[in-house]
């Protein structure tokens, strides 16, 4: 008969206990999906599974998962078109006392640090867009663009403390 390492759910004495001795497994660095709207919710999955991996404060999560978004959905709505706009990949890692997610497409160049953003807010006036970079620029820590010969890269960049 086979010795057995559990009683009642628990080690046996002298034996490690091997559910708390392993780790818990990363969610992949990086996610590739189609430029619609239907994968965000693949998206923000992945990003909640980093920040719970890597225990980021709330703060930070919060920040970069709104970021993440407002970026993805500009990507979406005004750099995709029939010619353009097949993928979307992401990377996470935490690194320097930042947590860095990484956002490359095949869409439209489009800078989002040389955007127009909007005026002062002076009252209930009608707007036409340009708050969602603003609320990104103003969240993240860093927002670094770089045109590829096929697309663009964003690196958007969040201080964990």
């Amino acid at each position: 008969m086979g010795k057995s390492r559990e009683i009642d759910g628990e080690a046996a004495p002298g034996q490690p206990d091997l559910e708390m001795a392993m780790p818990v497994s990363a969610p992949p660095t990086l996610l590739r999906v189609a430029p619609k709207r239907a994968s965000w919710s693949e998206i923000d999955a992945w990003l909640a599974a980093h920040a719970a991996a890597q225990h980021l404060p709330e703060p930070c999560a919060y920040a970069l998962r709104l970021a993440v978004e407002e970026l993805f959905l500009n990507t979406v709505s005004y750099g995709c078109c029939e010619s353009r706009g097949t993928f979307i990949l992401l990377s996470f890692r935490v690194d320097d006392g930042q947590a860095i997610v990484v956002m490359e497409d095949d869409a439209r160049p489009f800078n989002p640090l040389s955007a127009d953003l909007p005026p002062p807010y002076e009252g209930p006036a009608e707007r036409e867009g340009g708050l969602g970079l603003l609320l990104t620029r103003e969240m993240l820590t860093t927002l670094d663009y770089e045109p590829l010969p096929h697309g663009n890269r964003l690196t958007l960049k969040k201080r964990l403390g």
